[in-house]
């Protein structure tokens, strides 16, 4: 294989920058505040050596020659911070493993930076793309409003970057911001080639009341043909009477769980019982947020009741493109659950980490391979002894008795229970796709307030692909295996509690942060200047022409035999497809679950407004997807001319 330098652009030393020194990790016990915001407060492949950079003169499309990084500027960055850390070195290994990622289309479409998992990890991806970038450098801005995870900082920092201390939203050196949410008018001072992690409105999902509410609205779109995908619920204070009516109808035992509307980690959580006092029903009858059927069947793991949280990534509300995470957790109470008796006890009804930690029968999971937990902290008289009259409720399980598992821990033990995990999982993947799309419309209306267009037009960089999100869904699977929501967590903790937990999260921050697509950038001269922005690049129509043209080719489509005509789409059109097939090429662990050539047109119905960019990317995926970038794909000959085909496949 042939031997290449680095970028010379790349290989200068860079000016002093601050350490970017770690906070503590927080403990899982005092984690967040509002907004179902957990963290919320008041070794991948080896990169290959390419050969010898030819200049744009020498070769159409190849990496530029010279890319000179003036002392004003770097990698998302430009002078270093004031202060007393401002003349400490950069405390990060020198050039280790730092890379930028090919496109797909080699050099015709933009490079992202490639982020390493931090831990020991025997996974290897896409070595033939992987361009060796040793200095390289980007800014980032973790936002004090936020906890300071380990798992977050250092898969930042052990890929290249440097913190900056006093980084506004104005402010145009950082390449991506952790925060909290952020309002629209406050986001559109970001350039085009900056990400944070929240969309505007996404309280939609985190809000108990807004969820339900929310997936309520959905539902009656649907139809009483699909089965509700959350406990029955009351929203509080409007639907009091209708619950208390219920609840004095009910069969004797009879519970539920009240939630307060935006508390995080399990403040003013309480389980409720038939029989209540006069003075117990009036502070409900005030109380802002849901109360919800207590699932009284739920599957236990070696007889102790479990739920799930899963990881799912939106990159982007316009289109709507939905990624869940293949790894998760799985949270196991340390009490028993029985039918009967022993009601009072919350380490048997409660799963969360930061209750069962305290558990005098707590084990750890030390994962011999190589949560972030909902924490329900209140519950209305509860305690850890019961009655002695129990009941034991079926059960599967194994020889793993930790009290949380992976994901693959529990894909393994139903399977060998005969049981149908993949069913399991295509119910929940329902689940996520109707609850993003429910909050889609609100979600949607802020990001259009939130684009700088501008800038987009400017740089050469997609519209509304400045903002990702990861979001904690958090299941109940009941005995049948039927999944249940029971909330989302618009910031989900990161913390690294257990060996297994610092090895799902840091190959999942890793991934996330090359899958969400970081350009690097420079600043000569104060201008903007993507380094590796690709020799391909569209002329954007106006947007009412290219809204007209999908429409067309809506028609025609559903009149075709053979499939979408995509010869007819722009240019502007093939670039955004491009994008979105790019990204998914680099999802690592994610698995896009919407839109899907099987189910885009399924759920596409649900949407209230099915949006252009919904619609192209849907007729994309009709017309044979990635398919139609396969240079020995004959039936797809009438792609335009000039436009790249793929050329790596890993």
């Amino acid at each position: 294989m042939t031997v290449q330098r680095e970028q010379p652009g790349l290989s200068r030393p860079l000016p002093s920058a601050p350490d970017g020194r770690r906070s503590t990790e927080p403990s899982d016990s005092n984690e967040g505040r509002g907004d179902s915001c957990e963290g919320f407060i008041s070794g991948g492949s080896q990169p290959r050596e390419l050969s010898e950079v030819k200049s744009p003169a020498q070769s159409e499309g190849s990496w530029p020659e010279e890319r000179a990084i003036d002392r004003d500027a770097h990698v998302g960055a430009a002078k270093t911070d004031s202060g007393p850390n401002a003349s400490r070195s950069d405390p990060l290994p020198p050039n280790e493993g730092r890379s930028v990622l090919q496109s797909v289309f080699g050099q015709a479409r933009p490079a992202v930076i490639y982020f390493r998992c931090v831990v020991a990890s025997p996974v290897q991806r896409y070595s033939s793309r992987l361009v060796a970038t040793p200095s390289l450098r980007f800014y980032y801005h973790h936002s004090s409003a936020v906890h300071r995870y380990n798992c977050v900082l250092n898969t930042l920092e052990h890929n290249g970057g440097v913190s900056l201390t006093d980084g506004p939203w104005g402010d145009v050196r950082w390449s991506v911001r952790w925060d909290g949410n952020s309002k629209p008018e406050v986001l559109k001072k970001m350039h085009a080639l900056q990400k944070t992690n929240h969309f505007p409105g996404s309280f939609q999902m985190g809000w108990k009341d807004s969820l339900c509410l929310n997936i309520e609205r959905l539902q009656r779109r649907i139809g009483p043909s699909s089965p509700s995908i959350i406990p029955q619920t009351y929203v509080l204070p409007k639907d009091f009477s209708k619950w208390n009516m219920d609840r004095v109808k009910s069969k004797a035992g009879s519970m539920w769980i009240f939630k307060p509307r935006s508390s995080s980690c399990g403040r003013g959580i309480k389980l409720i019982r038939k029989a209540m006092s006069g003075a117990m029903l009036r502070k409900f009858a005030m109380k802002a947020g849901i109360i919800q059927k207590y699932i009284g069947n739920p599957l236990l793991l070696n007889g102790f009741k479990c739920d799930l949280r899963l990881y799912v990534l939106v990159t982007s509300v316009d289109p709507l493109k939905i990624y869940l995470y293949d790894e998760g957790l799985v949270r196991i109470a340390t009490q028993p659950y029985v039918t009967k008796g022993r009601s009072k006890c919350r380490f048997m009804h409660l799963t969360n980490y930061s209750i069962n930690k305290r558990s005098s029968t707590f084990v750890k999971n030390e994962d011999t391979q190589f949560g972030s937990e909902r924490d329900l902290d209140e519950l209305d008289e509860v305690s850890e002894r019961g009655s002695s009259r129990t009941e034991s409720a079926p059960s599967v399980g194994g020889s793993n008795m930790s009290n949380k598992w992976s994901l693959e821990e529990l894909r393994q033990s139903l399977t060998e229970a005969d049981l149908d995990f993949d069913k399991m999982m295509r119910d929940v993947e329902d689940i996520i796709i109707k609850t993003v799309i429910s909050a889609e419309p609100q979600m949607a209306t802020n990001l259009h307030r939130s684009t700088n267009y501008s800038s987009c037009a400017e740089l050469g960089a997609p519209v509304h692909q400045n903002l990702f999100e990861i979001y904690g869904f958090d299941i109940l699977v009941d005995a049948n295996l039927r999944p249940w929501l029971l909330e989302v967590n618009v910031c989900p903790s990161f913390s690294s509690s257990s060996p297994l937990d610092k090895r799902i999260k840091s190959q999942l921050m890793a991934d996330t942060f090359t899958l969400v697509g970081f350009w690097p950038f420079n600043r000569p001269g104060g201008k903007i200047n993507p380094l590796y922005p690709g020799s391909w690049k569209p002329t954007r129509p106006e947007r009412s022409s290219r809204a007209s043209l999908l429409l067309e080719l809506d028609k025609l489509a559903r009149k075709a035999s053979s499939g979408l005509p995509l010869s007819t789409l722009t240019e502007a059109d093939w670039a955004s497809i491009m994008d979105w097939h790019d990204e998914e090429q680099r999802a690592g662990g994610y698995r896009r679950i919407y839109p899907t050539r099987d189910n885009a047109e399924h759920y596409g119905r649900y949407l209230l407004t099915e949006r252009s960019s919904n619609l192209l990317f849907r007729l994309w995926l009709e017309a044979g997807g990635a398919k139609v970038f396969d240079p020995s794909a004959k039936e797809f000959s009438f792609k335009p001319k000039g436009i790249p085909s793929q050329v790596h496949y890993d």
